[in-house]
């Protein structure tokens, strides 16, 4: 079987994708985790046989949609086919399969397919030659499952070499070609045990008889000869068939081995991988611990001038307050002598305004004075002279 393109719709993670895969000996699918990989190959499992890696039905359908398709053409000598296998989520779930026999740009003609899934599928079994195990084990290598066929038993090893190199049918026609022997041999012998060897002394019918029983014993010698040349051949294919399967378990069991110091230089590849990436954290994160360091000797630096500083401020706030202190009783003293001045003030300007009354008297009297006779003066204007220098003097102070 050669397969030629794989198309599908809403299957897993895919939208749609369509492969061409005619000019393809061997594929290798890679990517990054997630992208899809492994739901290439179960998408073409699961269109030829219905396989899927999780339990459900309904499992392969991309989520948000109702339906799935899977299309693999495939090509078997020069007949070409078609296999389509829908899976709907609609209701209570149904699954459809259909085989075309296809033309190179046709739809072609459908020869299995409905609702019958297990006719069908019996139907590509036959056509391409395996099932989905001896597909599995001989034509994919699942994430994984690389080593598989090297760790079968012999027996299933043999039985899987036998069934895709196809030597049953050396055995079916080296027994086909025992069985025209020893049937062309029966009737040889048959033939000649009823027929006498004296021909002359029976009639022309009866000798007639005889040499068609000769002709017949040649001719089934002549089957047997060429049924022993086919038994011959098919012994010696078989034999050729053996020898191919001993080299194949050969070449398998070599495949195995390269593909175990495959994984095991994967697996090394990824621990000297991690231990790479832990050796450039561990480097990156000693990086940050030196700068952390030389920040927290440079930060140990800073707060021994800030204490310095701290301390310098506590010492000039210390001075501050016994200055403010000094300043409080200061202005205290002031604020009490204001007061004392304040109410002196009072005072004068009582005093004030009664020796102005008392000179708006004496100038009365003064002018009263000047119209007498008597130029003596008052006693009172005598007395108020003195006072009135005082009052002069105390409010020049206050001043």
């Amino acid at each position: 079987m050669k397969l030629l393109t794989l198309t599908i719709t809403n299957f897993r993670s895919w939208r749609q994708a369509e492969l061409p895969l005619g000019d393809l000996g061997a594929a290798v699918i890679t990517g990054p985790n997630g992208a899809g990989k492994s739901s290439v190959v179960e998408a073409l499992l699961w269109t030829l046989y219905g396989y899927t890696r999780s339990t459900g039905a309904d499992s392969v359908v991309r989520i948000g949609e109702t339906d799935a398709e899977g299309v693999v053409t495939f090509q078997v000598g020069a007949q070409r086919y078609r296999v389509v296998r829908r899976r709907s989520t609609r209701g209570s779930g149904r699954s459809d399969l259909h085989l075309f026999r296809t033309l190179a740009g046709d739809e072609g003609e459908q020869i299995a397919g409905g609702a019958g899934v297990r006719g069908t599928q019996a139907e590509i079994n036959r056509i391409i030659g395996a099932d989905l195990d001896t597909m599995v084990a001989a034509s994919v290598v699942l994430q994984g499952d690389a080593d598989r066929f090297t760790r079968a038993r012999p027996e299933a090893r043999k039985a899987l070499l036998r069934q895709v190199l196809r030597l049953d049918r050396w055995a079916d026609l080296a027994n086909e070609a025992r069985t025209r022997a020893r049937t062309a041999g029966g009737m040889a012998d048959a033939a000649l045990c009823s027929v006498p060897e004296q021909p002359a002394y029976y009639p022309t019918d009866v000798a007639r008889l005889l040499a068609d029983a000769r002709l017949t014993r040649e001719g089934a010698e002549h089957h047997l000869h060429l049924a022993a040349e086919k038994a011959t051949g098919a012994q010696a294919a078989r034999t050729e068939a053996e020898a191919e399967l001993r080299a194949a378990e050969a070449q398998v069991a070599q495949a195995g081995l390269l593909i175990r110091q495959r994984d095991e230089l994967i697996t090394e590849r990824v621990r000297l991988r991690r231990a790479a990436d832990a050796l450039r954290i561990a480097k990156e994160t000693l990086a940050r611990i030196e700068k952390a360091q030389v920040e927290a000797a440079s930060l140990r630096v800073e707060v021994g001038s800030l204490s310095d500083a701290v301390a310098a401020g506590e010492l000039r706030e210390g001075h501050l307050a016994n200055e403010l202190a000094e300043l409080d009783k200061a202005k205290a003293g002031c604020l009490d002598r204001s007061y004392h001045q304040r109410r002196e003030m009072t005072a004068l300007e009582t005093q004030i305004r009664q020796a102005e009354a008392d000179l708006a008297r004496l100038a009365a009297d003064a002018d009263r004075a000047k119209t007498a006779p008597c130029l003596t003066p008052s006693p009172a204007l005598a007395a108020a002279c003195p006072f009135l220098a005082h009052v002069r003097d105390a409010a020049a102070r206050a001043s």
